[in-house]
Formats: structure tokens, sequence, C-alpha cells
């Protein structure tokens, strides 16, 4: 029966062991790390050090072990964006969940860092001060200040959703540029010319910037132009939302096409339409990016730029195990494939919202 501590505080250590198997401290270091077989250690030594580790209910310290043998088996993610998400974000959940699996999957445990009070330079030696083998750094900005520590380091680095604009980090992201442009091509088959766009208040990430000027930019090349008044920053609350909307849809001269910057914001411009009869898609088609079906008082099903997820997370953990193992290797960017799916929210502009009647 394992003996309980009367000292919470303290913990037994490998000398605590030794003394009670009456062996030496390298003897249970050996034993306890399965390398007492090839040091000749005998089977009844091998059994007094197990037991004695097991009545003192002893764990080995896990960071000097890593330090030992080099690698602690535990990967690290870092959210960039520096809070923590809400608990109903389904994109960072369904991500972080993803690579969490991946993580599993190659034998690797994940380390979620959740203080975001630390100064740059604490956080990056706290990143590198052995309790993970390398870091998964989350969306960050090019001027992200944690950016000229890892470039420098040693330390094994995977951007996920981002890319490093010196080259010196390894990523993987999503093919924004063609999801754009498939965004374009698409809309300019159905025989869409009047097209807004809708941005959150809160975007000023790299995201919805980068998209928005990619889609004008293949709207420019098909001849597209869109107004600077239907680019609209609004609030990301359904009543303000509401207003703009019905802002945006007043007039003789109105958009048959909305793009949103993401599929949640989209989501509620669909039931923002619903609430004022504005027929989905026969009135406006509304775009999104993610391809995520977050909860909405309608059926409908958004058109979406379709990210998987799954292959995002999973391919980060894999450049990131593959970058421990062989510290040298260059640089590995990736880019994932995506494709526009057009829901139950894109279709050709009616014949009358198109003018011809």
């Amino acid at each position: 029966m394992r003996a309980r501590l009367t000292d919470k505080a303290s913990r037994p250590n490998l000398t605590d062991v030794a003394k009670k198997a009456g062996v030496s401290p390298s003897t249970v270091s050996l034993v306890l790390a399965g390398k007492a077989k090839e040091r000749y250690i005998s089977d009844e030594v091998i059994q007094r050090v197990q037991q004695a580790a097991a009545s003192l209910d002893y764990s080995p310290n896990m960071l000097v072990r890593s330090m030992q043998q080099g690698r602690a088996n535990i990967l690290c993610l870092y959210n960039a964006f520096r809070y923590r998400q809400s608990p109903t974000d389904q994109y960072t959940v369904g991500l972080f969940t993803a690579t969490a699996i991946a993580a599993g999957d190659k034998g690797c445990n994940l380390l979620l860092f959740c203080d975001f009070s630390l100064p740059p330079e604490e956080t990056y030696h706290t990143l590198k001060g052995g309790h993970s083998d390398g870091v998964i750094l989350f969306a960050p900005r090019p001027d992200d200040p944690l950016l000229p520590y890892l470039r420098s380091s040693r330390l094994p680095t995977v951007l996920l959703n981002s890319e490093d604009e010196q080259n010196a980090l390894s990523s993987i992201r999503d093919d924004v540029e063609d999801g754009m442009r498939q965004v374009a091509l698409r809309l300019g088959e159905l025989g869409h010319r009047k097209i807004a766009i809708f941005i959150s208040s809160t975007s000023w990430n790299m995201d919805a910037q980068k998209r928005v000027t990619l889609l004008l930019q293949f709207l420019t090349e098909s001849g597209i132009s869109v107004p600077p008044e239907w680019i609209v920053t609004v609030q990301f609350d359904q009543d303000d939302l509401h207003k703009a909307v019905k802002h945006l849809m007043q007039g003789e001269d109105t958009p048959t096409a909305l793009f949103c910057w993401h599929d949640h914001l989209g989501y509620m411009v669909v039931d923002s339409c619903a609430e004022l009869g504005i027929d989905i898609p026969g009135t406006l088609s509304v775009i999104g990016y993610d391809g995520i079906a977050w909860p909405s008082r309608t059926p409908h099903t958004l058109a979406s730029v379709h990210v998987d997820l799954v292959e995002l997370g999973r391919q980060a953990v894999e450049i990131l195990t593959t970058l421990v193992h062989d510290k040298e290797l260059s640089p590995i960017i990736r880019t994932l494939p995506v494709h526009l799916k057009d829901g139950t929210t894109l279709a050709p502009p009616s014949t009358y919202r198109m003018g011809l009647i």
C-alpha cells in the first residue's frame, strides 16, 4: 500500500527512492528510465527499485527527464490573439481539437499556453524552457513580438494559419488566394455584378484584410468594381448587423450578392435577412469563409470557402514533429487547398435584380 506523504509540499526524489531500495541514485535513474537490462542490472534490483518508487508514490521530474533525453513528447500551442477564445467559437474549438488529436496520434501531449500577461522575452524563455519540444504559433501578425525570438532560436516552430514574411519559420495555412479567386469567379459565372462586402469591427486581423483585398483584386480583374460605400464595417452584434443589412438593401441600387469575411458573420446576415423579409438567395446571395455551420434560425447552409480544419491541425503537428526530429531542416512551408461550396445561399441574381425587366 502506498505511503501517504505527511508534507504535501514536498515530493519524494530520486535519493529517497535509492535509500528505500538500498541502491545508488544512478541505479534508480537507469531502472526508471528503462535502461536496466542494457546495464546488466539484476531483476531483483529492478523489482526493489520499482517497489520503492511505488510505495513512495514517486514520479520522475519530467522537466529534468526531458533535458536528459532531449525530448519531452509535449508540443505547445500558443494563440497569438492573446486571449482565450469563447467556448462557443467553433473555429478555434474545431482547429485546436484537431491539433490535440493529431498530437496524440503522434504520441505527444499538447500543452495549451494560457498566460498572456508575460512580456515577450519571458514568454519566449518559458516556451523554450524544456516543457515542450516545439511550439505551434496560431495566427501571428507580421509584427508579433515573439517572431524575432523564434526566428533566431533553435526551438522548432510552426506558424498555423499564418506565414513568416522572412521565410525563416515553417508554416501551414489555407490557400486564401485560391479561395477568394473561386469566390470572384463563381460570382461572375452566376452573373453577379453588384457585390457588397461586410467586415466586422473586430476585423483588425490579417485574415479579414487579406480576404477582402484579394476579392477586390480578383473582381477588378473580372471587370467588376465594388463601390466604397458597399464595403461596410459592422459591429459584431445582431441588432447592429440588422440595421446594416436594412440600410444596405434600401433604395433602388442595391447589391445582389454579399461576401462576409467569415461564416459566423454570414449566418448572422442570413438571420437578419429572414427577419427583414429579404429572400435568400433570390434577392441577395450570401457567401462566407471557413466552411463552418454556425447556429442559425433558418434552415440555410451558407455558401462558403471550405477549409479542412482537421487537415490543417494534422499538418501543423506533422511539420512540427518532423522539425523536432531534425532541427537542421530548412523551413517547411505548406498551403492547404480549399474549395467553394454553393450551399443554399448562392444563386444567379433574378432578372429583375439584374435590371433586365
